[in-house]
């Protein structure tokens, strides 16, 4: 990269890597996506014949990756190939089986040796910074879990409430000034699967709603 910096003619690198972990609590990842995904591109070193791969991917349980995060192969249905020399407006993902997926998920796993994937996306840092490493993919880990513990019993109680109307009742009731919680009536209806709560209210003009 540095040899890029000083000169601009100096010859690039013929692929380039990304990778995003788009974290989303398996309560509201309602068809269960795969969340972490690689991009890669590749060219010839004239910059032609670009080919670009997308993979989304799960990692390995932490209990068998403690240290860092180990990314295991995509299935099938997971994996995009466009060939911008063919199909500059990346249409139509080339299928998986075919040879220049095959070539593209190589590169970047790797067959009769490394890949892109652990060469340079994944390269060991050097031994001092290893244990900052660890640490910080291990909160991370912790951090998923407690998300997931908090959104799975959110979306629980969130579905108890839409089942019971003495649950809803009491917490609109908790938004109006307890003085007057007396002086409302609720009344519940279920049509079409739907339901639907009329409230009557004496409240006085001034009363004002507790917002909470």
């Amino acid at each position: 990269m540095l040899s890029i910096l000083r000169s601009n003619s100096a010859p690039g690198r013929t692929y380039a890597l990304h990778s995003t972990d788009e974290f989303v609590p398996d309560a509201y990842n309602y068809n269960d996506s795969d969340l972490h995904v690689v991009g890669q591109i590749t060219c010839d070193p004239t910059g032609a014949n670009k080919k670009k791969l997308g993979v989304y991917t799960t990692w390995e349980s932490d209990l068998d990756s403690p240290e860092h995060a180990t990314v295991n192969q995509p299935t099938h249905d997971n994996v995009e190939f466009y060939d911008l020399t063919s199909d500059p407006d990346e249409k139509t993902s080339l299928p998986y089986d075919s040879p220049e997926v095959t070539t593209a998920m190589a590169t970047l796993f790797g067959g009769s040796q490394w890949g892109l994937l652990y060469s340079e996306l994944q390269a060991r840092l050097p031994d001092k910074y290893q244990p900052a490493q660890t640490l910080a993919y291990q909160q991370l880990i912790e951090y998923m879990k407690v998300v997931n513990e908090m959104a799975d019993k959110n979306t629980q109680n969130a579905a108890a409430a839409r089942r019971s109307p003495a649950t809803v009742r009491t917490s609109l009731g908790s938004l109006i000034d307890p003085s007057h919680s007396s002086e409302i009536e609720g009344r519940w209806s279920h049509s079409s699967g739907l339901h639907n709560l009329w409230l009557s209210t004496a409240l006085h003009k001034k009363s004002k709603l507790r917002m909470s």
